[in-house]
This record gives C-alpha cells, structure tokens and sequence, in this order.
C-alpha cells in the first residue's frame, strides 16, 4: 500500500508540475502518444522519453530480480532504497523552482526520466513479489479483475477487496499530491514519498529478519 501510494504521489508532481507527463502509469503515456501523433493535445516527446526511461528501469530491475530472487524480503527492501535514491536524485533537480513557476528545461527532463525509471524499477521487483491482486500500478487490469471476479459477475470474488484497497490508494496517493502542491512547494509530494520508501523498507527489513516467509520466494 505504501508503494502504492508513492506512485500516486510521483504522478502528481510529473503531470502537475513536470508538465502532462506520466512517470508510473504508462497507460496515459500511451494515450498522450496517440494525441500528440494527432497533433492534438499534447507533445510525444515527454511521454516517450517516460516510457523508454520506465522501460529502463524495468530492466535494471529485472536484471536485480535475477541475484534476489531468493529472498523477497531483500528484493522488495532492495527496490524501495534504490527508487529513494531515484526520487531523491528529482527532489534536487526541482531545488529552487519556485511554486507554480516552470521547471528548466534540462532538469525537466532528467527529473522525468530519474522518476519513471524509478517507477520501473519498483513495478518489476514488486511484480516478483507477486502480491495477488494488489497491484501498484495497473489500474486498468485491477478494475477489470474486481468487475469480473465479483460475485455479482458470477465469480467467487477473491481479490476484489484487494484490488478495491490497490484503486483507493493509488487515488489517495494522488489526492495527497495535488494537496501538497496547492499548500506547499514542488518538492513535497516527492519527499513525502521518499518518507514512505523508507518506511517500506525499514518495515520489510524487520519482517525479514522475523518472519520466514519474507525470506522465501513468494509464487
């Protein structure tokens, strides 16, 4: 929930602040692709550059998965320090951009590319995790899931609270942001992640010493 609701937060500053740009829900990327093709809307090039960065950060990811795979208990507390360092690294690139002010154009682009490779790289170890119908970054299949398994669909409704819980904090994590940008400065949606990285990963660094079921893979 926690990862969760940092993807809501990072979302807010990139479309908000950074300028109609998704960093972890690529879904809309796509969508903004298709309009600036068009010449409708939006320019391609920020949501390209997200999307190849995403791509990136999936693969380093995948690449991490492959020597912690053994232990999700490291490879989740692994992925949230490594996402700090990422969104940390944006935090100092938005240093001095004043509240409602324009993001140079440099570090306009090395922030969205720090971010959603960040957002990549946490979507691919948390994916190993394989956390059944808890989803950090696909709405669109977790709407899907809860409609269709629901029992008034005929299914057993496994997951539907899950997938509910997943929707409502990626929503919260964005209502979070937006507040934070209206009554504080650029930064603060993105430090407050930082706060609740680190929180997800001190808290899985004691399971992992604690619980044996954090020490093994989950599948």
């Amino acid at each position: 929930m926690l990862l969760t609701t940092v993807t809501g937060l990072v979302d807010s500053v990139s479309y908000l602040v950074l300028g109609k740009v998704f960093v972890a829900n690529m879904a809309g990327n796509l969508i903004f692709v298709g309009f600036g093709l068009s010449e409708v809307g939006t320019a391609v090039a920020p949501s390209a550059v997200a999307i190849g960065a995403f791509l990136v950060g999936c693969l380093a990811g995948g690449r991490a998965v492959q020597s912690l795979a053994h232990h999700r208990g490291w490879l989740l507390c692994g992925s949230a320090t490594v996402v700090v360092v990422l969104v940390a690294v944006a935090v100092a690139l938005l240093w001095g951009v004043e509240d409602g002010g324009s993001v140079p154009s440099a570090r306009r682009w090395a922030a969205i590319v720090a971010l959603a490779s960040g957002m990549g790289f946490q979507a691919a170890l948390t994916r190993q995790v394989n956390l059944k119908d808890m989803r950090t970054v696909v709405a669109t299949l977790t709407f899907t899931a809860v409609a269709a398994d629901s029992k008034l669909a005929g299914g057993r409704g496994r997951g539907v609270t899950s997938g509910v819980i997943s929707v409502l904090t990626v929503v919260f994590g964005a209502f979070c942001g937006g507040l934070l940008l209206r009554v504080g400065d650029v930064r603060a949606p993105l430090l407050l992640a930082i706060a609740l990285l680190v929180i997800a990963a001190a808290g899985v660094a004691a399971l992992s010493r604690k619980e044996a079921d954090w020490q093994r893979p989950h599948t």
